[in-house]
C-alpha cells in the first residue's frame, strides 16, 4: 500500500502520539517497579527489576578470618621467565631456578564464604527496570 503525502503525514503524527503515550506508560511502570524493588509479570509483559551491579571488597572483610582459613584459601604459583632462560647459554637446572619465582594468591572471596564473613560492598550500580513482552 502506497501512502499519499497527506496520509504519510497523518500516520507519522499518529505514531508520535502513540509513542508519547507508550513512553508515559513505560515511565509509570518503571517507577512503580523501582518502588517495589522486584520483577513484576502480568500476562506476557515483564518489567524486570535489576538492582545494579555490586562490587565487593573481599580482602578487607576476609582479613577477619583465621590465619588457618586464609592459608587454606591461598594458592602458591611458581613461574619461570623463559625468555631469560633462553637467553642463557645452555640451560642447566640452576640457571632455570635463578629465574623462577614463587607467588601466593589468596582467594579472598573463598575466605569470606567459608568463614561466613559478609563482604563489604565497595560500589553499587544504579538500579534499573527493563520492560519487555515475552512471546
Amino acid at each position: 500500500m502506497t501512502l499519499t503525502d497527506s496520509q504519510l503525514a497523518q500516520v507519522m503524527l499518529d505514531w508520535q502520539e502513540k509513542k508519547q503515550q507508550l513512553d508515559n506508560l513505560e515511565k509509570q511502570i518503571s517507577e512503580a517497579v523501582m518502588l517495589r524493588k522486584k520483577t513484576f509479570i502480568t500476562g506476557n509483559v515483564q518489567a524486570k527489576y535489576v538492582s545494579g551491579r555490586r562490587e565487593f571488597d573481599y580482602e578487607t572483610s576476609g582479613r577477619a578470618a583465621s590465619i588457618e582459613m586464609i592459608q587454606q584459601c591461598t594458592t602458591t604459583y611458581q613461574t619461570t621467565d623463559w625468555q631469560k632462560v633462553c637467553e642463557a647459554v645452555q640451560v642447566p637446572e640452576d640457571i632455570i631456578e635463578q629465574f623462577t619465582s614463587t607467588s601466593e594468591v589468596v582467594d579472598w572471596n573463598k575466605v569470606c564464604d567459608e568463614s561466613k564473613i559478609e563482604a563489604i560492598v565497595k560500589s553499587q550500580g544504579n538500579a534499573s527496570v527493563k520492560i519487555s513482552i515475552k512471546e
